[in-house]
């Protein structure tokens, strides 16, 4: 944890009603010259009183905010691992309603005019639901304007808001979110990676955590390329990931223990900073006879629900995890994935299953069995359920 995470983390955590007053405060004071209303839009009357989450039904128009630099990236295929895609994908084979479709947010020299185009879509073509991630500016990572938005669709608008969180964690996100919802009432955060913590948002207007959806067509798309490429597991246990500094020692844990550890066996030597394509990470993954998650976020000293617990046991390699709480929401403990500490007890279980062909075999299929069964599902009975709430 850098000592700026460490110092913002304590201030978000220990004085929210402070940390809350001074970030409206200051919102306020930059809104004067902001305006991110379409031309020629009058101020409408709305009864909010009809302004409550709706359901999905068979009439439901969905709109996914998608920002530009990752529609035109290369990952915007099936199996790509591009995230927006994987969202509109998944939608369209789990969701049976009217219409769902997606809005390129482009890259402007003036910051107020996508969300101006995005209000005039949502508006004109009337969409009943919208969802995007609100972390930062689908424009700019290094600024953050839902809160204007908000603003300006709750004069016209009385669909449902899903804002997207994958870093959930970090409790600015949270109190940004905190701000979006007391300018547009009608919005839930999906919190991925953890569950509610209690201090900028509530029950009712959180849901977490739960993996990002993996498409059944890029699951279809990597499965035919895995076949086509055969991958030996040469590791007892392969880490795939970011060394963070306190990632280290758990890695020399597990190899004092006497297994064989495969540490980013997709990318050249010395070079963990290589981003490789998502089909290299997948065939990483498959080198290990299980695929180790190590939780903690970068940033703080909490754990997360991390993706790979999903993306592992899908193609084939069950998780080994210190994380049990987290994990134990969409796996059962054992039955489909192993959970580990410095206690002897969890590492003697993990070392007989591996010199249990049988018993690993049946971990390996139960495992894959469920992920595959909550790939892409999931993720919209989640979203489905607290809009019905």
């Amino acid at each position: 944890m850098t000592n700026r995470s460490k110092i913002s983390f304590v201030i978000l955590n220990q004085f929210p009603k402070s940390a809350y007053l001074l970030f409206i405060t200051l919102r306020r004071l930059r809104r004067k010259h902001r305006n991110h209303l379409p031309p020629n839009y009058r101020k409408p009357v709305i009864n909010r009183q009809d302004s409550l989450k709706s359901p999905f039904d068979h009439k439901s128009k969905l709109l996914i905010v998608v920002p530009e630099d990752r529609y035109l990236d290369k990952s915007w295929i099936p199996g790509g691992g591009n995230l927006y895609f994987e969202i509109l994908q998944s939608a369209r084979e789990q969701l049976k309603i009217d219409e769902i479709n997606y809005f390129v947010f482009p890259k402007s020299n003036y910051q107020s005019q996508g969300f101006a185009n995005l209000l005039e879509v949502i508006l004109s073509q009337n969409y009943t639901h919208c969802l995007a991630s609100i972390e930062t500016d689908p424009d700019d990572h290094k600024s953050w304007n839902w809160d204007d938005f908000g603003r300006n669709l709750n004069m016209f608008w009385t669909g449902t808001f899903i804002g997207l969180s994958t870093d959930s964690v970090y409790l600015l996100h949270q109190l940004r979110f905190s701000a979006f919802n007391s300018q547009y009432p009608n919005s839930i955060l999906l919190g991925i990676d953890v569950s509610l913590m209690n201090i900028y948002l509530t029950a009712e207007i959180f849901a977490g955590p739960v993996f990002l959806p993996i498409s059944s067509k890029s699951i279809e798309v990597l499965s035919v390329q895995d076949a086509q490429t055969s991958v030996v597991r040469k590791f007892d246990v392969v880490f795939v990931g970011k060394i963070y500094p306190y990632r280290e020692p758990v890695l020399e844990y597990l190899s004092g223990l006497g297994l064989n550890i495969g540490i980013n066996p997709h990318l050249k030597q010395n070079n963990h900073d290589e981003v490789p394509e998502f089909r290299d990470y997948i065939r990483a993954l498959r080198m290990g006879r299980l695929a180790l998650n190590l939780s903690r976020a970068g940033g703080v000293d909490l754990n997360q629900l991390k993706s790979r617990a999903l993306e592992a046991p899908l193609f084939g390699t069950p998780v080994l995890s210190d994380d049990i709480s987290l994990t134990s929401k969409y796996f059962r403990l054992n039955e489909e994935f192993l959970g580990f500490n410095y206690h002897s007890e969890t590492i003697r279980n993990v070392l007989k299953v591996l010199d249990d062909e049988v018993a690993y075999q049946n971990l390996t299929v139960k495992a894959q069995l469920r992920a595959t069964s909550i790939s892409s599902s999931a993720f919209w009975d989640l979203i489905q359920k607290r809009c019905a709430e």
